[in-house]
Order: structure tokens, then C-alpha cells, then sequence
């Protein structure tokens, strides 16, 4: 009989990390609709291949000067509000 988990019937626990890993390493700002766009910015942007490769498919997302611009502005946000 097949491993049941949270996900249901036949996903095993090497697919639930997968599926996990995935999810930890796109950026969150990354969209897919025809193309990929990045919601980071006050407008839609899509972004190079390079940018995709480089920045939003991976952890390295953190290093996105979009991504950090987005952090910086919620930050200075909570500061005026507090």
C-alpha cells in the first residue's frame, strides 16, 4: 500500500520536500502567468532570464536589488507607523 502523508494518497516524503524546497526557493515576489513577472515593484516586471537564473528560481532571491528595495520599503514603513 502507498505512504499517505498531508498531501494525500502516493506522495511520498521525497516528493513533500521537494514540493517544499521548491516553494523555500523561489523568490515570493515571483508570478507566473503567460511569462514570469516580479510584483515587487509598484508595477509588474519581467524579468530577465539572467534576473530569473540569477535572482527569483533560487534562494539567492534575497540578493535581488528589487527584493531588497521591497524589504527596505516595508521597513521604513513599520518605522513610521510605530
Amino acid at each position: 500500500m502507498g505512504e499517505i502523508s498531508a498531501k494525500g494518497p502516493g506522495y511520498g516524503t521525497a516528493e513533500i520536500i521537494y514540493q517544499y524546497m521548491e516553494e523555500i526557493m523561489k523568490c515570493p515576489h515571483l508570478m507566473k502567468w503567460v511569462a514570469p513577472f516580479c510584483k515587487a515593484l509598484d508595477r509588474p516586471y519581467v524579468p530577465s532570464q539572467f534576473e530569473l537564473e540569477e535572482y527569483c528560481k533560487t534562494k539567492e532571491h534575497r540578493k535581488c536589488p528589487f527584493y531588497l528595495r521591497d524589504v527596505a520599503r516595508y521597513a521604513s514603513e513599520d518605522k513610521v507607523t510605530a
